[in-house]
């Protein structure tokens, strides 16, 4: 049986569960985004390859507690001064919402059935638009997600926190953040994928920015040995401001893909992510920053921390249209090899069409500084402490960059603990 036919089984055995209580929106785009991931996908890339139609629509392991205990951190229970909310293989299971009345989080399928009119106009604009492979896939398979819809001038002073759980092997999940004019919000996503080796998380985020809006996403993952497939669209106005950040610590193979148009006028976005690629893991950083409205300015830094034979790929690109005058632009990925086997593969790239622009790129590839190494042995710093004091150096920066306090922290905890089960 050709891959290809191994799709189309399983999208037919997963009718009953796709269509059955899905809104008529989500199952109209399904055969023909079925057929466009027939048509661009390579099959050679093993990203396709690993398909399981026996078992993947199905719940894998539903244990929880085998999870390592550095990763174990607030899960389930309430945070003070948070608004904490609980995903499961796609559904909202509970939601701490007891302070908020002005703005929603619903289940996509939800949100489309009670707001049809709202969500014609968002859901699979971005995907539809800018379509690559995985996000046409995600189409085809969707089955639910997370909204959440912002009215015009809300402001949500406490940040918003979703545990994303899931454990299926074969997972296409949709979440939109819809923010109109003169709204704001934070958001930490811990993003875990509890299931078998090889199983497949393709997840999509559409992100609407309308003008002088403010959004900010921070997404914590962990794929163990799942394929972790994670592409966040955004869409910007006039006067906005974004800032996102992917952190990922594990996964077989990992795809982290950032596609942001900056439409209009003096709008603003921040790309930050980071890696920790080991045992023969690959992780990988793409970026798309679309200059189209004049006077916008993008800033992005990826750092990534390498060890054993882990490989890290980032491709970054900026892109200045002809009318977007102004434009400051700047692009930086920076990466640790803690060891002789691990790889990393860089390439940042501009591309510019109008000559009233500010913009620069770079990229570093290096191991720990013998002389920053030296000079910790000297002042009696054992070897392994000076190693994890200098890579927690070396990812601080980019915390420092994070806006919300409530997602620093939280970043900065998971990554401690990363750091201090690393042996060096």
């Amino acid at each position: 049986m050709s891959l290809e036919e191994k799709y189309r089984e399983l999208f037919a055995r997963g009718k009953k569960v796709l269509h059955g209580s899905a809104p008529a929106l989500m199952n109209s785009l399904r055969q023909s985004a079925l057929e466009r991931f027939f048509e661009s996908a390579d099959f050679n890339d093993e990203k396709y390859r690993q398909i399981s139609p026996l078992t993947a629509l199905y719940p894998a392991n539903d244990d929880l507690e085998n999870i390592p205990p550095w990763r174990k951190t607030l899960r389930f229970r309430p945070i003070e001064g948070v608004r904490t909310v609980v995903v499961k293989n796609g559904q909202i299971v509970s939601d701490d919402c007891s302070f908020v009345r002005n703005y929603k989080i619903t289940g996509l399928r939800q949100f489309i059935e009670q707001h049809r009119d709202i969500a014609k106009d968002y859901f699979a604009n971005l995907t539809n638009k800018y379509e690559t492979p995985l996000t046409a896939l995600n189409t085809a398979f969707c089955n639910d997600g997370f909204v959440i819809y912002l009215p015009k001038t809300v402001q949500t002073f406490r940040p918003v926190y979703i545990y994303n759980i899931t454990t299926v092997g074969f997972a296409n999940y949709h979440n939109m953040i819809i923010a109109e004019k003169d709204t704001s919000v934070n958001i930490c996503i811990r993003n875990i994928v509890n299931a078998p080796n090889n199983a497949i998380f393709n997840g999509v985020t559409e992100i609407f920015a309308d003008s002088k809006s403010n959004v900010a996403l921070t997404q914590l993952n962990d794929g163990y040995y799942a394929n972790l497939y994670n592409s966040f669209l955004c869409r910007q106005a006039a006067s906005s401001k974004t800032a996102l950040c992917s952190v990922t610590f594990s996964g077989r193979q990992v795809i982290n893909s950032f596609n942001m148009r900056l439409e209009g006028k003096y709008s603003e976005t921040r790309l930050l992510g980071a890696s920790f690629p080991s045992q023969g893991q690959q992780i990988s950083h793409l970026s798309t920053v679309e200059h189209s409205g004049a006077g916008a300015t993008s800033d992005q830094l990826f750092r990534n921390i390498l060890s054993d034979n882990g490989i890290g790929v980032f491709n970054g690109r900026i892109h200045v249209g002809p009318r977007a005058a102004e434009t400051v632009a700047t692009q930086r990925n920076d990466n640790l090899l803690l060891s002789d086997d691990a790889k990393m593969f860089t390439k940042p790239d501009l591309v510019i069409d109008n000559d009233d622009v500010k913009c620069s790129h770079g990229a570093t590839v290096g191991q720990p500084d013998s002389d920053a190494l030296f000079y910790c042995r000297a002042r009696g710093i054992a070897e392994h402490d000076a190693r994890r004091l200098l890579a927690k150096a070396f990812i601080t920066e980019l915390l420092k960059k994070l806006n919300c306090k409530f997602a620093s922290e939280h970043t900065a905890e998971l990554i401690e603990r990363w750091l201090d089960s690393y042996h060096y």
